[in-house]
């Protein structure tokens, strides 16, 4: 059986790598996927060295430092995680706004700088360079403000939120707990409650997995929570929870729904046709998650054929790719063609340190 180090490892590994296979593809249609790679779409790296990783997996590094100061500093604040991502902003050529209602409005420039310049991955040449990274997650982040459920910047469900959720699952016992900071990292750039339950429902499958519960069924456990079916809810986690299941998870628990209805209707086969027409492009946050489930439940023992199908498709297959090798790398060797990735070492240390 393998530990949990090894699955946090092939967690962000396998989501690095669907992260990278989309790269090549996203913003293609399926007929010009087709045209360029066959009749079956992408299904392999080019094998001309380390394959890119996009800001996907970027920000899913950042997410994970700033958990790791969450669990040093034995902190529920998630501020140390908005930080993170301020350091992210700096990696991508891009200046924080410290304005009025920043976070950092009050502090001497020379301070902030120390402040950005801190952690390991900020020292990551690799990392200091953009990788079409969202405008909505820029626009947000670089403004330099903390934004919360009640005071957020936009109305977006874009899937930048729930793509960089992974570590939030697991980097705690309690699957609420994954949950609420699933919710509560998206939302600093995502203000739409879909754009942030969906990461919080993201967060939740990835914490049940982590513990050998098959997929299927941390889908019902996670539906079940968007729902509020939840039964002995432990008063540290209550007020939080209850607060954002109330601003609506139906979008999200719909999205989840239809993916499950897909995989079970044996007269639908898989295909790039089937993806578009029932789950959508995969570019806001809960058609992301519905399509990397689809795709993970069609082979949920094959990660290779996961990821190809999360990936081919006209929409956001860099993102769908990503959350698919979040979902399929905890219980599956991720292949030798899939290793070569960009900042492979990184990842893995990152991941070892956020479960450590």
């Amino acid at each position: 059986m393998i530990n949990k180090k090894q699955k946090a490892v092939n967690c962000l590994l396998g989501g690095a790598a669907g992260d990278a296979l989309g790269n090549h593809i996203e913003f293609h249609s399926i007929k010009t996927i087709r045209r360029i790679y066959g009749e079956n779409g992408i299904q392999s790296f080019k094998n001309d060295g380390s394959e890119e990783i996009t800001d996907d997996t970027q920000m899913t590094l950042f997410t994970t430092e700033g958990l790791i100061e969450m669990k040093r500093q034995d902190t529920d604040s998630i501020i140390p995680i908005l930080l993170a991502y301020h350091r992210w902003v700096t990696t991508q050529k891009r200046y924080l706004n410290v304005q009025k209602g920043s976070i950092y409005e009050k502090i001497e420039r020379k301070k902030i700088k120390t402040i950005l310049k801190y952690g390991t991955l900020i020292n990551r040449k690799a990392l200091h360079v953009a990788r079409a990274p969202g405008n909505t997650c820029l626009s947000a982040l670089g403004k330099g403000k903390y934004y919360t459920i009640h005071n957020n910047e936009n109305d977006s469900k874009g899937c930048g939120g729930v793509m960089r959720a992974a570590p939030a699952g697991l980097a705690y016992d309690h699957p609420l707990k994954s949950f609420i900071i699933g919710c509560k990292l998206a939302v600093l750039s995502h203000g739409n409650p879909t754009g942030y339950i969906s990461a919080g429902a993201f967060a939740t499958i990835i914490n049940l997995l982590i513990k050998d519960i098959d997929l299927m069924k941390a889908i019902n456990i996670t539906i079940n929570i968007l729902k509020g079916k939840v039964k002995n809810i432990p008063t540290e986690y209550r007020d939080d929870y209850l607060e954002l299941i109330n601003m609506g998870a139906e979008e999200t628990i719909n999205a989840i729904q239809m993916a499950v209805s897909v995989y079970k209707n044996v007269n639908i086969e898989p295909s790039p046709e089937t993806i578009e027409h029932y789950l959508g492009g995969g570019w806001i946050g809960e058609e992301a998650l519905a399509i990397a489930l689809y795709s993970a439940l069609v082979h949920n023992n094959d990660f290779k054929k996961a990821i190809c199908l999360s990936v081919n498709h006209s929409g956001d297959s860099d993102s769908t790719g990503s959350i698919c090798g979040n979902i399929m790398g905890i219980n599956n060797n991720i292949p030798d063609e899939f290793n070569d990735v960009e900042e492979a070492n990184t990842i893995t240390e990152m991941a070892i340190m956020l479960v450590e």
